[in-house]
């Protein structure tokens, strides 16, 4: 018999709304990135997708070393969590 498949699913912390629609008013306030981790994987995710700037807020204002303790500090977080960074991509669409 074959063997199941083990599917492995993630998002990014923008599929979990801010509390407010792009278009409209606020309807929550917004979520802290702790609060969408502790979602994700109560929620049974595994990994978590990240633009630069989702991993590093801010990071065009930051020097290496800034971006480095940051990103250690997201990496250490993950890893508590028991969460892994499937993709970090750049936001090549704007620049804060």
């Amino acid at each position: 018999m074959p063997k199941q498949p083990h599917y492995k699913f993630c998002f990014g912390p923008w599929n979990l709304s801010e509390g407010q629609d792009p278009y409209g008013p606020p309807t929550r306030p917004a979520q802290s990135f702790d609060w969408k981790l502790g979602q994700l994987k109560k929620l049974g995710f595994d990994a978590m997708m990240f633009h630069d700037d989702d991993a590093v807020p801010d990071i065009d204002g930051k020097n290496a070393a800034q971006i480095r303790k940051e990103a250690k500090e997201l990496k250490r977080k993950l890893d508590d969590a028991g969460i892994i960074a499937e993709i970090m991509a750049p936001r090549l669409w704007f620049s804060r």
